[in-house]
């Protein structure tokens, strides 16, 4: 009787662990791949992936979130910016120098570009709160500034550089 209950026991650990290891095996080597989902404004649509939600935040003009990244996206008329040195006749170049400036990002930021964009890439945090890995991205349309800032947490930087690059990418104006 003792043998044959220790051989159950043992065949319920042994199923215990064949469903462990193909449960591990899918979860890192065949991870489910993130859908993308097109959200349109009435200015333009930008590609993200289905587990981003568009919500509503103080200072944005549209703000999207998911649980690991944000995109918060601010839009600004050139005639409106004279407090911070910009006008109508300002480059996305100059705008983006504003932003570095008026944040107080470190000196060593650089403006950069990219297809129909210029951006940049920054971290933020203290040793009080958490660190953020930040991508910049800045269009121009007519006399109106789009500055899209994408982030997430310093962790997960090297998973989500490249994502942020294509989902810019996707931006397309009417």
């Amino acid at each position: 009787m003792k043998k044959q209950k220790k051989s159950w026991i043992f065949l319920i650990l042994a199923i215990v662990m064949v469903v462990v290891i193909v449960i591990t095996i899918k979860v890192f080597f065949f991870p489910k791949k993130a859908v993308a989902k097109t959200f349109t404004e009435k200015e333009y649509t930008i590609k993200l992936t289905e587990d981003f939600a568009k919500e509503k935040i103080e200072g944005a003009t549209y703000y999207y979130e998911s649980d690991n990244a944000i995109v918060m996206v601010i839009n600004e008329k050139a005639s409106e910016l004279a407090d911070i040195g910009i006008g109508e006749d300002s480059t996305v170049d100059d705008y983006m120098q504003a932003i570095i400036d008026n944040n107080k990002l470190p000196e060593k930021t650089k403006i950069n570009k990219r297809e129909d964009y210029r951006f940049i890439s920054y971290e933020n945090g203290d040793k009080k709160s958490e660190k953020y890995y930040f991508v910049a991205v800045t269009f121009r349309q007519g006399d109106e500034f789009w500055l899209m800032n994408f982030a997430c947490r310093q962790t997960d930087d090297q998973k989500f550089k490249d994502q942020f690059f294509k989902w810019a990418d996707s931006v397309k104006f009417k």
